[in-house]
């Protein structure tokens, strides 16, 4: 089912796959904001793109105010919002 999700999805929705598998795997309960400490390189090899890509729609997440970044931590806004996209 992972690698389907990874597969189908444009790189924008590999990336919102990524964050928001990893925030259902690492985090319990009724979380609104979360705190993911992987580099923007780890974060690209588990969707499969480049760390420039994936770098580029980071920053563009950031803009529209999905995550907030830093060196090598990125907070999730609505962490549930992600979880939800990828289970469709």
């Amino acid at each position: 089912m992972r690698l389907k999700n990874l597969i189908l999805k444009d790189s924008r929705e590999r990336v919102e796959f990524v964050l928001g598998d990893l925030f259902e795997n690492h985090f319990d309960g009724d979380e609104t904001e979360k705190t993911l400490n992987f580099s923007h390189e780890q974060i690209a090899r588990l969707a499969g793109l480049t760390r420039p890509t994936t770098t580029k729609i980071l920053n563009e997440m950031e803009d529209d105010g999905d995550v907030e970044l830093g060196r090598k931590k990125i907070i999730l806004r609505d962490p549930l919002a992600l979880t939800g996209s990828f289970h469709e």
